[in-house]
């Protein structure tokens, strides 16, 4: 699950079309904290780190992702080129800051319960007057 919170702009690093596309990236997350098969939103496509590590030459850390034919011809992945700029969204954990999402949830809950009482309310009313 997301929040639709960015956490980090990166770039594509390189990509290697080989079957399946493998998109490396540049990254500000520590690659040591980057566990291998965790998923992070690529510009809003969920995609499984497959590999990670740290740049010398260039004292970055990047993350590796594969994504499938389907996978680009339905989103914006297939317009990426090296160089091109990525948003990045880590999934969520239990106890991480919902920020708007939990507003959101709630609401949607609190119109749901209204129009759940609404209908009850009314099929009790209607129920009422045939006894009439």
């Amino acid at each position: 699950m997301f929040t639709g919170i960015v956490t980090d702009l990166g770039e594509v690093k390189s990509i290697e079309k080989s079957g399946d596309t493998k998109f490396s990236f540049y990254t500000e997350y520590s690659a040591k904290e980057i566990e291998i098969g965790s998923s992070i939103a690529c510009s809003g496509v969920c995609l499984t780190v497959i590999d990670r590590g740290f740049d010398e030459a260039k004292g970055k850390n990047w993350f590796t992702m594969q994504a499938s034919g389907e996978t680009l011809s339905k989103t914006i992945l297939g317009s990426w080129e090296i160089g091109s700029k990525v948003n990045f969204e880590r999934a969520m954990c239990i106890g991480d800051e919902l920020g708007g999402l939990m507003l959101m949830v709630w609401l949607k809950l609190h119109q749901l319960l209204q129009k759940v009482s609404l209908f009850v309310i009314n099929s009790k009313y209607r129920k009422n007057l045939k006894n009439l």
